[in-house]
């Protein structure tokens, strides 16, 4: 497979859930005639959405990667998901790509999904373009729908580079403002030139000239040309175009119906035409201790890749999808794995077209491939040439803000559960999954319940695990507030050998986060020495299962100062047992309190919506510390929240700022719960500890 390497289009479709992006790849594949019927997601029969939970939610989920050959271009085309909750995948998918199309529907306008691609687009330094889909929709309107673009998306700046015929339901082609040429299309998608209709003259003239101007923004020769009245000649417009696009000053407005094939082959020929290769894509950076450097696409340096989305299927096995920064990958060639420090012999590689693979026995630098069933390989991965040490920077890690304790059906299948977990983990970058020791439960975390529900579908799908999930517990602690004194005193005769052991202990509270102290007090020998390391193994034992709940007691200083035991019956074990029963007592008069942990909480919203979220938080028990702006019409609140009412945030937040807001936690002290929680919170040891009897 020969491919030029200034042929090759990666481009992302990314945007908004349901504005038409798995609609739009099925049109493109009905174009470039991969497929002869095109599906759609209410049938399930699309391209690009294969799995079983995409086929049942009717949403994209995971990315899916489309690679084809049309009039002499290389495309692959990355289908995105615009839930939230599958933020990840949008973010590796706009990572391999260099072009970023973000699809806006006619009907719908800007939503949350347009603002996020273009907020990440943007960090990531990839060129973006719009393309306005159910232009054929009743009640639909490109000019409002291009104003609105223009008011909020200021950088880069949105400009029509194409005009609608017809609105609504009589839609049926666009005019080309840089060529000044007009289309009609076809049933079959096919574009027949007609002559620009005379009613348009007024819109055309204006848009082209709104044109002319952004183009010339970026050229003074240009601009001194316009400035003095003239037009630009076709020439000057498509150089212009092509230098405002590498600038990254202006995201080209494209238009069409997917539904109806209006538009499509436009948009394939106008990234053919229009945009650059890989080659003159600078958005790469090799990590050099503490900086970062730009990567060079260079077909003719040492190979080096980096992997950017993995797929385990328990049939077809491993697969991972990469992007060639230089040098070539060939079947046969041996690689190394920069994060695992180990080299891999490449048997094949291939391109995706959805679920399919193709053998294409090398993908050159620029190129998206495919390597499959290497296990030691996986997303974020950089793979290179020989014990070449170079690593390239990925998408930064997210924070989970959901989570659900996770438990196997059947004890037998819980193996399965840390297998299947273990696979998925792998895949997905945001999904965590470990253990809590406070609470001894197994605990997944996404971005999302939505995501979580997937996960849990998946293992089923998969794996063959049946699975049951939950809240997770908090992992309240124990305390005591007041100093309290208390003797302990075991004592057991039954005949031979009794048991014997009797000790004095002052219990005392420590500042939060100091844990447990204990003082050897004794004097005199009514204790010997060799019982005291028992009698403190005594009291640790028994504040770890804690005594108003079952949760472990922390920040205590413990001191024995007397006791008393028998020349035959003391024992350790006496001594042990001995210690644990004064510890419990004590808690009888030392005011024994829960503590519940607090989360250090960032919630990022818009301006409109701060009332509504300081509101919600205050509800939650939380604290507000402060308040800063966090970009253009948002707020950053910081607020300190106990973890108990933060454990279906992420479900509230979406509700109360219709997916703006966003937030992060992390741990930030114990501090002794409210008595109505003390209270609940008990309440509920007791129900758990009687379920359990």
């Amino acid at each position: 497979m020969t491919i030029e390497m200034d042929k090759i289009r990666n481009i992302a479709l990314a945007g908004h859930s349901g504005t038409g992006k798995t609609l739009l790849t099925e049109a493109v594949m009905m174009i470039t005639k991969q497929i002869n019927r095109m599906g759609n997601t209410t049938e399930g029969n699309t391209v690009s959405d294969y799995s079983p939970e995409e086929i049942k939610r009717q949403i994209s989920i995971n990315s899916s990667v489309l690679s084809f050959d049309w009039k002499k271009t290389h495309y692959t085309i990355i289908d995105l998901p615009g839930y939230s909750d599958f933020i990840t995948e949008m973010m590796t998918g706009l990572f391999a790509a260099d072009h970023i199309v973000t699809t806006v529907s006619a009907a719908a306008g800007i939503q949350i999904g347009t603002e996020s691609v273009w907020e990440e687009a943007s960090r990531m330094g990839k060129k973006v373009y719009i393309f306005v889909t159910k232009l054929d929709r009743e009640n639909t309107d490109f000019y409002s729908t291009l104003e609105e673009l223009t008011a909020k998306l200021t950088h880069p700046r949105p400009v029509a580079m194409q005009l609608p015929i017809g609105k609504d339901l009589n839609f049926k082609g666009l005019v080309d403002l840089v060529g000044m040429k007009a289309y009609e299309y076809g049933e079959d998608g096919a574009a027949k030139e007609v002559e620009i209709p005379g009613g348009m003259k007024t819109q055309v003239d204006e848009y082209r000239e709104k044109l002319m101007e952004a183009i010339a923004e970026e050229d003074e020769s240009l601009m001194e040309k316009v400035l003095e009245g003239e037009a630009l000649t076709d020439e000057e417009m498509s150089r212009g175009l092509e230098k405002a696009m590498a600038g990254g000053n202006i995201a080209p407005v494209l238009l069409g119906s997917a539904e109806k094939l209006i538009g499509v082959s436009t948009f394939l020929e106008f990234f053919a035409e229009n945009v650059s290769s890989p080659l003159n894509e600078n958005n790469y950076y090799e990590i050099k201790k503490d900086e970062k450097v730009p990567v060079t696409l260079d077909p003719n340096a040492p190979f080096c890749a980096k992997v950017f989305k993995t797929l385990v299927d328990p049939y077809a096995g491993k697969m991972n999808f990469f992007k060639v920064l230089s040098g070539k990958l060939k079947a046969g060639d041996s690689v190394h794995v920069q994060e695992s420090r180990k080299s891999e012999r490449i048997a094949h590689v291939y391109t995706a077209l959805g679920k399919k693979i193709n053998d294409v026995g090398e993908v050159p630098t620029g190129m998206i491939g495919v390597i499959s069933k290497v296990e030691s390989i996986k997303t974020g991965d950089t793979l290179t040439a020989g014990s070449d040490d170079k690593i390239i920077e990925f998408i930064p890690e997210l924070r989970p803000i959901y989570s659900l304790a996770i438990s196997a059906v059947s004890s037998s299948d819980q193996d399965k559960l840390g297998t299947g977990l273990a696979k998925l983990t792998e895949e997905d970058p945001s999904l965590k999954s470990w253990r809590n020791t406070d609470t001894h439960e197994s605990i997944i975390s996404g971005m999302g319940d939505i995501h979580l529900d997937v996960m849990v579908a998946r293992l089923k799908e998969r794996f063959g695990v049946d699975v049951t999930t939950k809240t997770p517990k908090v992992a309240y602690k124990e305390t005591i507030t007041k100093p309290a004194q208390s003797q302990g005193k075991y004592k057991k005769q039954s005949g031979g050998r009794g048991q014997y052991g009797d000790v004095h202990v002052k219990f005392e509270p420590l500042p939060r986060g100091k844990g447990f102290e204990f003082v050897d007090a004794v004097v005199g020998g009514v204790v010997p020495g060799k019982y005291i390391p028992a009698a403190e193994k005594g009291i640790r034992e028994a504040m770890e299962k804690g005594v108003l709940a079952g949760y472990q007691v922390v920040d205590i200083k413990a001191t024995l100062y007397d006791g008393s035991y028998h020349p035959v019956d003391s024992s350790e074990m006496a001594f042990k047992i001995a210690a644990s029963m004064a510890f419990k007592k004590a808690f009888e008069t030392a005011g024994g309190a829960i503590l519940e942990p607090v989360m250090k909480v960032q919630v990022t919203v818009p301006e409109e919506s701060m009332g509504d979220v300081m509101g919600g938080l205050n509800s939650k028990r939380g604290r507000i510390l402060g308040m800063n702006p966090a970009g253009k019409g948002l707020q950053r609140i910081d607020a300190e929240v106990p973890e108990s009412e933060m454990l279906s945030y992420a479900i509230d937040l979406r509700s109360a700022t219709s997916g703006r807001g966003k937030f992060t936690t992390e741990f930030s002290h114990y501090e002794v719960a409210p008595h109505e929680v003390m209270e609940k919170v008990i309440a509920e040891a007791k129900v758990e500890a009687e379920d359990e009897e």
